[in-house]
């Protein structure tokens, strides 16, 4: 149009790059930088998460409807940030990394609540940047995230510093066996756990077989929720052995595994051995 060979984006910015694909342009004696740094210039829109002003972490915590603002959480008025299904972007994970890497933040936070919130993996990347600030955490969701084995990976290495939480959700993420040795290693750090979900993850046998090393001596676990996973006779075995280490164990719910009569056999004598254990099936 108007004498263009060709309108199409694919031939003009070739052509165009040929025009401006300067290392240097003088002007007036002075070097101006080549064309490739003015790009990365023009072009690099993702600052420092240090850089991102309260005023832009306070918008988004009103866009989400997140009770408080950076102020409250900063001086413990409120410790509980809930971003249950939110359906975050990773430019919405970067702002609440942002949040809570502030120092008084990180020291006071006790809840985190990002149930549903579909982080995924690129969330996940930004997220695990601010996970050893939060020296006060207690409970930690983040269950239906989508983090598959990938996800879990990039998170565990830094779930080993919350030696405060009691509370880990990461049912229906879809981590499988590969997502169990991942994590497996962390679980071991976190001496306070009580309550762990891992329900809907398809963890099978060989994936129990893990998890139960993981967990053995883990005393003050109270709740473990296996539901709803493809574990079998072998797996549902694994986790058994391992009551006995788990003296405070209260609630194995195994709702939705299925099993055949010697895997039955072998819940209904748990039950019996250890009365104090609720066994849902």
């Amino acid at each position: 149009r108007g004498g263009c060979a060709s309108s199409r984006p694919e031939d003009f910015v070739p052509r165009m790059a040929k025009q401006i694909n300067l290392t240097t342009i003088a002007i007036g004696g002075v070097a101006v930088l080549g064309v490739g740094y003015l790009a990365s210039k023009l072009f690099s829109t993702e600052e420092s998460v240090k850089d991102i002003t309260e005023e832009v972490q306070n918008r988004f915590l009103k866009k989400h409807e997140v009770e408080g603002s950076v102020a409250a959480f900063e001086s413990g008025e409120i410790a509980r940030i809930n971003l249950s299904r939110r359906h975050l972007k990773p430019e919405d994970c970067r702002i609440l990394t942002s949040i809570l890497t502030r120092p008084k933040v990180g020291q006071r936070l006790a809840i985190l609540d990002l149930s549903g919130a579909e982080i995924g993996v690129k969330g996940t990347m930004k997220l695990v940047e601010a996970l050893p600030d939060l020296v006060a955490l207690k409970e930690f969701r983040l269950c239906d995230n989508q983090l598959g084995a990938d996800g879990i990976k990039t998170l565990a290495a830094s779930l080993k510093g919350l030696e405060h939480v009691r509370t880990l959700s990461l049912s229906r993420n879809g981590i499988g066996k590969d997502g169990v040795k991942e994590l497996g290693p962390s679980l071991r750090s976190l001496k306070n756990l009580d309550t762990l979900g891992l329900g809907g993850n398809k963890i099978c046998a060989e994936g129990a077989k893990e998890l139960s090393f993981y967990i053995k001596g883990l005393d003050k676990l109270k709740m473990i929720n296996l539901s709803y996973n493809i574990l079998g006779d072998e797996g549902v075995k694994c986790i058994l052995m391992v009551l006995s280490s788990l003296p405070n164990l209260t609630t194995l719910n195994l709702t939705g595994v299925s099993v055949s009569a010697k895997g039955q056999e072998l819940i209904d004598s748990s039950r019996i051995a250890f009365p104090r254990l609720s066994i849902y099936t």
